[in-house]
């Protein structure tokens, strides 16, 4: 009888510690659901905890037939429902978009250098507009151009002043950005504004959704390095929005601009390695560069987090700044749709940028199963990878 009544005694306490351990820890800040998430990942009943990917394809522009058709390079990319592919190159002497299918096949190549109709003069952002087009953004006029999937160009849409197109979203709706200067005395700026909002068909902006304001290098002091970290993601539905100032936090509005949650994670705050300060003390030949690099400072510590994106399950991915056993690779914590810490994992990132150096983040897009990856190889050569992504 003992044995029994200890039997269930035991069963009892390893029910009540599952329980304890699935239970989230939420809170309410004025009105605003708070999602505190943890070192490790909260284990939940039919979520996923790990995820694998299996690598199908590359597009290698270190490879002579890559090379050949006149991608040298890759900025920026996007994918379209059926898993097309569109890169584009912004320093092109042909052309500045080229499209392959979905097992990396070549297909053709659009949009050239110019002034006349469907020509762009600086390449800038392209996305998959409404599933069904193309848009190029031209970064040195207020105008974005619209093609089919051929490649044959429709129309051109005029656009506010300094606008830039962060996410398609839902009802009609975009993810936008601006910058706005603050002066003093003096006609250089003494400060920089960047601008986060929800903007209607028309591009006027419904809802501001918060900014970051850093002093202009050009006229401060000193600069403070790894500290503006100002990144956005968004689903059709729902914008994330994170500023490193404020911790490992991430903003979620609706569409109409309500913060509606709050998403916190404990993390273990790194140093800033010696390599990334090394890499700042290398004289550079731009004079005006160099004065910068000479009034850099650093902090004591890394940012929690360096960029967010999204899939189609309404998952949130920030990647960070902890490198994984492959020290090209680092971390990304994994959050469910309702901003739970579900899984943490590297995702084949590679990021070497030297941070004074015209280099951009890799660009990460979950679309449809597969993960696509834009990356720097050790050669210094980009190469888009594209993982079936397998939960388990």
């Amino acid at each position: 009888m003992k044995k029994i009544t200890v039997m269930i005694f035991l069963l009892a306490c390893l029910v009540c510690g599952g329980m304890a351990q699935e239970k989230i820890d939420r809170a309410l800040e004025n009105g605003v659901e708070v999602i505190n998430n943890h070192l490790e990942p909260y284990k939940i009943k039919g979520e996923p905890t790990s995820l694998v990917l299996e690598r199908q394809i590359s597009i290698d522009t270190e490879k002579d037939d890559i090379a050949g058709i006149g991608l040298v390079d890759i900025e920026t990319f996007d994918v379209d429902s059926d898993g097309y592919i569109y890169a584009i190159i912004w320093r092109s002497d042909q052309n500045y978009i080229y499209k392959f299918d979905k097992t990396g096949r070549f297909l053709l190549s659009f949009l050239r250098r110019g002034h006349g109709p469907g020509e762009i003069e600086r390449g800038g952002t392209v996305l998959v507009w409404g599933g069904d087009e193309i848009m190029a953004e031209d970064w040195s006029m207020t105008k974005f151009l619209l093609y089919d999937k051929q490649g044959k160009f429709i129309r051109e849409v005029p656009l506010p002043d300094n606008i830039g197109f962060d996410s398609i979203l839902g009802n009609n709706k975009y993810l936008i950005s601006w910058r706005k200067y603050e002066f003093g005395k003096s006609e250089i700026p003494k400060y920089i504004h960047k601008y986060l909002g929800i903007a209607g068909p028309d591009f006027k902006v419904l809802k501001e959704l918060g900014g970051m304001k850093w002093p202009n290098p050009m006229v401060s002091p000193h600069i403070n390095a790894l500290t503006y970290v100002f990144v956005d993601a968004a689903t059709k539905d729902s914008v994330f929005v994170g500023d490193a100032q404020k911790g490992y936090e991430i903003s979620v509005y609706d569409l109409d601009g309500n913060l509606f949650r709050k998403i916190r994670k404990d993390y273990k705050p790194l140093k800033v390695p010696d390599e990334i300060k090394k890499n700042y003390e290398k004289p550079l030949s731009n004079p005006l560069v160099e004065e910068i690099r000479k009034k850099t400072v650093f902090p004591d510590r890394m940012p929690p987090f360096r960029y967010l994106f999204t899939d189609d399950e309404g998952r949130l991915y920030v990647m960070t700044w902890e490198k994984s056993k492959n020290l090209r690779e680092y971390m990304c914590d994994i959050f469910n749709s309702q901003g739970v810490f579900i899984c943490r994992t590297s995702l084949g990132n590679y990021y070497t940028r030297g941070l004074l150096k015209r280099e951009y983040e890799s660009l990460v897009i979950a679309r449809a199963g597969r993960l696509y990856s834009l990356n720097v190889k050790e050669s210094g050569y980009k190469e888009l990878v594209v993982y079936r992504m397998v939960w388990k």
